[in-house]
């Protein structure tokens, strides 16, 4: 504002300095006088008042006005005298007279109008941060203008180096863009139990079924095993470890130089998930999301699934390795429990040992019961026999249970290649909303490092032959 003020003086060495203060505080319901203003105005006061003798357009005494003649006579030498940034001196005339430059879509043209000004001024010993945060100060309270706007303008002006390289784009990116705020001052600013509005949303869907517009990971228990971590580092704030959890996080904290209660002001319960997320048999489809950031990505996805499904069907992959995503999903939970499972000679000898058993008999399973040989040896009463007779016709059951193992597995591979067929075609239309929720669980992962990144030497998140580095690399 001095700095401003003092341009405009010696700009217009014929109006008085009165007069140049008047166009600071002309439009105030009740006038103040500029140095009492500069005193005791608030934040909105402060950067309405720059606002208006910077680009106002109701006035001759603005940088505006001396920009918008200095590029009329196509002579920018008073400019450089007045010691404005004359290498932003044509960038900003054009933006605070509205002709450009083109913005972002959704930037507020008024912040890049406010941050142009002020990188223009050339201010010794600048505090772009401090700028950034009066002008969202100003700004945000009103409604008119998103964070993502402001910061958006701020940068469109080059006035914050801070937010050159941000991904505004991306929430969380955005909210760790924010100049000047620590991310745990943040969360207690605006965030809502700790968490802020991206995390507390992921929170949500954790948190709501799937038929109510939930995520189908992690479930109950995922949360809870998120919730037992996180409480983890809430005991050893006050704490001494107690148990093998506490103390690997006591070790792991000592590793990193950080506290328990520095982790729990940068990692809110969202961050804690997703990680469980990553480390739980949903891993494979966030992998995917990790490797293809393209239209790929559609292809892998359906790779992987359907690879996923077919090692369950073939029993390489057992059911709580399955992602709740694909195994309790309505579509294809009545098809998986349709799966047939191949025996092995073990299973087998026990089905017939539990059938023998004359305390607890239970029945055979349909897949041996009516195979032949198992069939006429089960209309045998075995109630009566003696333990010599018991025995030799359980040696003989075994035998007809291991001779008809071949024809089992042949009428598995039968069944489950028809059954292949249909959970392909069933999970198709399933895809989008699969790729759309490991995308959420995947961005939440890499905002988790991020964080962690700033502090924590060692931040990766392993799971089996995958490390996701503090980078947020797959490797």
């Amino acid at each position: 504002m001095s700095r401003l003020f003092d341009v405009l003086v010696q700009a217009f060495p014929d109006r008085a300095a009165e007069e140049v203060a008047k166009v600071f505080v002309r439009d105030d319901p009740a006038p103040a006088d500029l140095q009492a203003l500069l005193g005791q105005g608030n934040v909105g006061e402060l950067v309405t008042a720059f606002s208006r003798a910077a680009f106002g357009d109701d006035s001759p005494l603005t940088l505006k006005a001396l920009l918008s003649e200095a590029a009329r006579r196509g002579d920018w030498s008073r400019p450089e005298q007045l010691g404005l940034s004359v290498a932003t001196s044509r960038r900003s005339e054009s933006l605070l007279a509205d002709r450009g430059p083109d913005l972002d879509p959704g930037a507020s043209r008024t912040a890049a109008k406010i941050g142009s000004a002020f990188r223009l001024l050339d201010v010794t010993d600048a505090d772009p941060d401090g700028v950034a945060l009066s002008v969202l100060g100003s700004m945000l309270p009103g409604g008119d203008h998103s964070l993502r706007a402001v910061l958006g303008g701020l940068r469109a002006a080059d006035a914050v180096p801070s937010l050159a390289t941000r991904l505004l784009d991306d929430a969380a990116d955005m909210y760790r863009s924010v100049p000047g705020v620590r991310l745990e001052e943040l969360r207690e600013l605006v965030g809502a139990d700790g968490m802020l509005p991206h995390e507390a949303v992921y929170w949500a869907k954790l948190r709501t079924l799937p038929e109510d517009g939930g995520f189908r990971e992690l479930g109950t228990e995922g949360i809870d095993v998120a919730d037992h971590r996180r409480q983890a580092f809430q005991r050893l704030v006050d704490e001494r470890p107690s148990d093998d959890m506490t103390r690997a996080a006591a070790e792991w904290m000592r590793d990193n130089a950080i506290t328990a209660r520095q982790v729990l002001e940068r990692l809110s319960p969202a961050h804690f998930a997703a990680v469980i997320a990553y480390t739980g048999p949903a891993f494979p489809l966030i992998n995917v999301l990790l490797r293809f950031q393209s239209r790929g990505t559609r292809m892998a996805l359906r790779f992987q699934v359907r690879r996923l499904l077919d090692m369950y069907l073939s029993g390489e992959r057992p059911d709580h390795e399955v992602p709740l995503t694909l195994r309790k999903h309505e579509a294809l939970r009545p098809v998986l429990d349709t799966v047939p499972k191949k025996l092995t000679f073990a299973e087998a000898a026990r089905h017939v040992d539990e059938y023998l058993d004359d305390a607890a008999p239970q029945p055979l399973p349909p897949v041996l019961a009516d195979k032949p040989g198992i069939h006429e040896l089960a209309a045998i009463p075995h109630q009566g026999m003696t333990p010599e007779q018991l025995a030799e016709h359980r040696e003989r059951f075994h035998a007809a249970a291991k001779a008809v193992l071949p024809a089992i597995d042949k009428e598995v591979d039968e069944k489950t290649a028809a059954i292949k067929e249909q959970l392909h075609a069933a999970v198709e239309p399933l895809l989008p909303a699969i790729e759309k929720e490991m995308a959420a669980h995947t961005a939440m992962l890499a905002d988790a490092l991020a964080i962690a990144r700033r502090r924590v030497a060692r931040c990766g998140v392993a799971r089996g032959r995958w490390v996701i580095s503090r980078r947020g690399s797959g490797g």
